[in-house]
């Protein structure tokens, strides 16, 4: 049954999209192919509640300015070092919306021809992990934090025109997981296709599950980032962890702002005992205790009230 939906959804996206080129003259021939991509969304955490605050307090050039470095040089950077990389993953294609990033990645068609086996999937998506958590630790820098999905579907682009199942699921865990981390959708196993695979990246330590939630499974970032040889070599596990606690710590100053009558919604305290309980923990598994959170914005949190 699951299968005849998946189908389902499937044929109906590419229908549409279909339906779609017949309106646009001088389509790319490219796009009018039944195609599948690995998608990745992100999206900047309190990203909103910045630029309000930032227009209130007349410091819009500036934070313009730094989203910009965040968003564009940063990305940019980023993507062009792993261009050295000697990985299918250096074959990304991106677009932004607002503080949104997408990144995507044509892995084969739904005619039955894909372009990579699946150990060479595989590998295409260790790599992504380790592309986000590079993005992730680089924008801690600006005290951003993303949080998004990873999901396998279509995608169609033409001039203004952006239409993917695989972003709406990216974008569903995004916007269900309700901590700040990168979910990885369903589809993306399925197109694996190896369970043992699958478990692999758990074993490595990639991959962790929600303790609450078991079905929900997030990219385990920290983890990633400090399996880099590089890394480890230069010793800059501290700097990593110094420049997450400050992004951690502005964030939580911001979320303190938006209460209303000395109270925090529910949700939004939710996922800063989430951050607060997986920072942590990763100090005391790496050794960097000296850089935890203190036991005072713990204990700020835990006493305040919700709604």
């Amino acid at each position: 049954m699951e299968e005849k939906i998946d189908n389902f959804i499937h044929q109906s996206v590419h229908n549409f999209m279909q339906e779609v080129a017949v309106g646009l003259q001088n389509i790319p021939e490219e796009y009018e192919k039944n195609k599948k991509y690995l998608f990745v969304f992100l999206d900047h955490l309190g990203f909103s509640n910045k630029v309000l605050k930032a227009t209130e307090n007349n410091e819009w050039l500036s934070f313009c300015t730094d989203m910009g470095i965040l968003i564009d040089e940063n990305l940019k950077n980023t993507l062009n070092k792993c261009q050295q990389w000697n990985s299918p993953v250096s074959l990304v294609r991106e677009k932004h919306f607002s503080d949104s990033i997408c990144l995507f990645w044509e892995i084969g068609d739904y005619d039955k021809k894909d372009y990579y086996s699946q150990s060479e999937l595989a590998v295409l998506l260790r790599d992504i992990f380790f592309l986000i958590a590079n993005i992730q630790m680089n924008a801690s820098i600006h005290e951003a934090i993303f949080r998004g999905g990873v999901a396998v579907g279509h995608y169609f682009e033409y001039n203004d025109i952006t239409v993917s199942d695989a972003l709406v699921r990216a974008h569903n865990i995004e916007n269900s997981i309700k901590i700040p981390a990168v979910g990885i959708d369903e589809s993306v196993w399925t197109e694996i296709g190896d369970e043992n695979i699958h478990r692999w990246y758990f074993d490595e330590g990639y991959l962790k599950k929600h303790m609450e939630k078991q079905s929900f499974e997030y990219i385990d970032f920290i983890n990633v980032i400090l399996k880099n040889e590089t890394v480890l070599k230069l010793k800059m596990e501290g700097m990593y962890f110094m420049n997450f606690k400050n992004a951690v710590l502005s964030n939580w100053s911001a979320a303190k702002a938006t209460m209303k009558n000395e109270k925090m919604n529910f949700s939004l305290k939710k996922k800063y005992e989430w951050l607060f309980e997986y920072y942590n923990t990763k100090c005391a598994e790496k050794d960097q205790l000296k850089y935890a959170m203190e036991k005072e914005y713990i204990e700020d949190l835990k006493s305040l009230d919700e709604y």
